[in-house]
């Protein structure tokens, strides 16, 4: 008789999880609710030390539908908990732009999910990726594409 087939070969594990953000809690943090205020809401210092996100720098590749994609990754940074502007969660991102170039987006995705580009020309040209609406405690490793004709 022939000799039994050799085991299939073993997957390697899953990878771990990405560490959690070192200054928050995995766990919602409940705060107070803001005072009640008129439009808008907080006046945030604009510099970028006094924000709690950034992105790393764009990943080029192709979409699933075969189209060019530069995909940012948003990560936290460390702030002055203090600061209003540090605990506010994240509702959108925007991104200079020049309005020549708005034709040229076919749409954007955050975390896979395909959306309509949104472009300002005033006050100052920008795409806009709206409707983010993440707590700061899990906006971190958020993905947002941008995805080219």
């Amino acid at each position: 008789p022939p000799p039994p087939p050799p085991p299939p070969p073993k997957r390697p594990p899953p990878p771990p999880p990405p560490p959690p953000f070192p200054a928050l809690s995995p766990q919602p943090v409940s705060r107070p609710p803001p005072p009640p205020m008129g439009w808008p809401q907080c006046e945030c210092e604009k510099s970028p030390q006094f924000s709690p996100l950034y992105l790393l720098p764009p990943v080029e590749s192709i979409s699933p539908d075969f189209l060019l994609q530069y995909c940012f990754t948003i990560q936290l940074s460390g702030c002055d908990v203090n600061n209003a502007c540090c605990v506010q969660d994240t509702f959108k991102v925007e991104l200079e732009a020049d309005p020549r170039c708005f034709n040229s987006i076919a749409y954007t995705t955050m975390d896979k999910e395909k959306r309509a580009p949104f472009f300002q020309s005033k006050p100052y040209p920008a795409l806009k990726l709206n409707r983010i609406n993440k707590r700061i405690e899990y906006v971190a490793y958020t993905e947002l594409c941008v995805v080219f004709r």
